[in-house]
């Protein structure tokens, strides 16, 4: 403590990061001011908490995994389109040109198709397991790199904390691990991107570093296009900015990167553009448009204005219950004692660049904020723990967030008596009694040990995911069973004849109808317009209006009017 201001929790060796003032050394709850140079944190013995780490890790593998293939692929939802793309590739052989019913699909480049074309061929069929084994893989890999990170920089126990936040967050936790989505493996791409910046930066291993980086900058944009450019801009402009090392952004390094990025994107276009009729300038101004399409350019002052005003609270009850802790932002001295950990500062800005374009971009989901969230947290997670537990930022969302899981196995207690919660589950009163027995005995122990109340809390939304699985899962998909069944209906009446979608016609969201009708099929359903009296076409009321037809079958299709069967006259 009688070391100089200036030294205090800003050690030389890493670059003078911290470019505020640093925080005075003060009294830490799991970090000690004995060290003030590095922060060690003072943390309960492994053994205190190693159980707690076994049992969400086979949680995690049996809440993720058991019911990934219960619901058939999701017809109302991106995740057809995904399912069709990759049916195609794998139908087709064509793995260079993604097709949506045998045309260009041109809004995103087919890296993630890739991962689900070789998880269906390692199961050997398009089950809804295989085509959404990639995210849980993504989620699972997420959550080693975060822990990895965190570790390497604060302590084991904050990174136990952080992963497990992260993978249990409300929206993996009930949506995105259930949808084969692009942006978890995006995301994690993303993420696994800006802490190399920070890992090789602190070493002063700048080749490296741009060489690393880009690989996985051109990955992230064989996903997802353009935002990958986007994040990798931002985050060296952040890092090299505020270490005053901008002029190595102009250097021979960054050009080596630059070159790397040039030559896997070079050379996958190169094979598409040689494999298809299409010109660069239509397939790279789709991309820019599936990117500048949500942004202020095409919505405009106002309608930007509101997005950014409600988009912070609209983020909370996407990630709830873990960005209740924002409320820490609140203490006294917060920016000093972020910037007084070059690792931890290093993740506040970062998270801020980037947050800021989707903040000022009116038409976003919260899935895009994936390779910002694990940021935001690890600066939640480590301040949290800066805290004394009589401090009110930290008591008060320990208390209310205890209070809710206590609540958890009195309702479950109530499940057996709702025949609409418990009426169509196999043992269902026994699953529930074992659900409020199991968090009954996570919520004593959450109160009994103060400092690992947020890591039994991760334990707890994990068995949470279980019952979600055993009394929400089981029960839905019946619309989605019927269309596959309507499906099966359009393949048993078309036989081997040729199957066709007619052009022109109004079929709404056909993507998830298409995948259905093509795996049963085993060829890729097309379009067609020349009124072929040998085929049979899917059209709408509009087409057939205008030719003789024989109706075969009349069916509902998502956002669109009734469709029909037909084979004209």
């Amino acid at each position: 403590r009688s070391r100089s201001r200036s030294n205090v929790g800003c050690p030389r060796d890493a670059g003078r990061m911290a470019f505020f003032r640093p925080a005075k050394p003060h009294n830490y709850n799991i970090f000690t001011a004995s060290n003030p140079r590095t922060m060690l944190p003072q943390v309960p013995p492994l053994s205190s908490y190693k159980w707690l780490l076994m049992v969400a890790i086979g949680l995690f593998l049996y809440a993720y995994l058991s019911h990934l293939g219960a619901l058939p692929i999701d017809a109302r939802t991106d995740e057809g389109r995904r399912a069709l793309v990759t049916a195609e590739m794998v139908l087709s052989g064509n793995y260079v040109v993604p097709t949506l019913n045998g045309e260009p699909f041109l809004n995103k480049p087919p890296l993630y198709n890739w991962l689900m074309a070789a998880c269906v061929k390692l199961g050997g069929s398009f089950h809804p397991f295989w085509l959404r084994l990639p995210v849980v893989l993504a989620i699972a890999l997420f959550g080693v790199f975060i822990y990895g990170f965190v570790k390497k920089y604060t302590h084991s126990f904050l990174a136990a904390v952080v992963a497990l936040a992260f993978v249990t967050n409300g929206r993996i936790l009930i949506y995105d691990s259930l949808q084969s989505f692009i942006d978890l493996s995006f995301g994690c791409c993303m993420y696994a991107t800006m802490m190399l910046i920070f890992y090789f930066g602190q070493q002063k291993k700048y080749l490296t570093l741009f060489l690393a980086t880009y690989a996985l900058t051109a990955a992230g944009f064989l996903m997802k296009g353009l935002p990958a450019l986007v994040f990798e801009a931002i985050s060296l402009l952040v890092y090299f900015g505020y270490t005053k090392r901008v002029k190595l952004l102009l250097g021979w390094q960054h050009a080596l990167g630059i070159a790397l990025l040039t030559a896997i994107l070079g050379g996958y276009y190169w094979a598409y553009f040689n494999a298809t009729q299409l010109t660069p300038a239509l397939l790279f101004a789709r991309l820019l448009s599936e990117s500048t399409d949500r942004t202020v350019v095409k919505f405009g002052f106002w309608e930007t204005l509101l997005h950014f005003l409600y988009y912070p609270f609209e983020m909370m009850y996407h990630y709830v219950p873990w960005l209740l802790l924002l409320v820490v932002l609140l203490q006294k001295n917060v920016f000093r004692t972020i910037n007084a950990h070059p690792f931890v500062q290093y993740n506040w800005w970062v998270f801020l660049a980037n947050f800021l374009v989707y903040w000022t971009s009116p038409q976003v989901y919260a899935r895009y904020l994936f390779p910002l969230l694990p940021l935001l947290l690890t600066v939640l997670v480590y301040l949290f723990f800066q805290l004394k537990p009589t401090q009110w930022q930290r008591k008060w969302p320990e208390w209310l967030l205890g209070g809710i899981l206590a609540l958890l196995p009195l309702g479950l207690l109530a499940v057996p008596f709702v025949p609409a919660a418990s009426g169509g589950v196999a043992f269902g009163t026994i699953k529930a009694l074992a659900l409020a027995v199991a968090l009954g005995a996570l919520v004593v122990w959450y109160f009994r040990q103060q400092p690992l109340r947020l890591l039994t809390l991760g334990v707890a939304l994990l068995v949470v995911r279980v019952g979600f699985n055993w009394f929400v899962v089981d029960q839905r998909g019946d619309y989605l069973r019927q269309m596959e069944q309507t499906a099966d209906k359009m393949v048993r009446l078309a036989q081997n004849n040729p199957l066709y979608l007619q052009r022109g016609a109004q079929l709404g969201n056909f993507d998830g109808m298409s995948f259905f009708v093509s795996t049963r099929r085993g060829e890729v359903l097309r379009f067609d317009s020349s009124f072929s009296k040998t085929a049979f076409y899917i059209a709408d009321s509009t087409v057939l209006a205008k030719k003789p037809h024989v109706l075969l079958l009349e069916f509902k299709n998502p956002f669109a009017d009734q469709l029909y069967l037909v084979q004209y006259r």
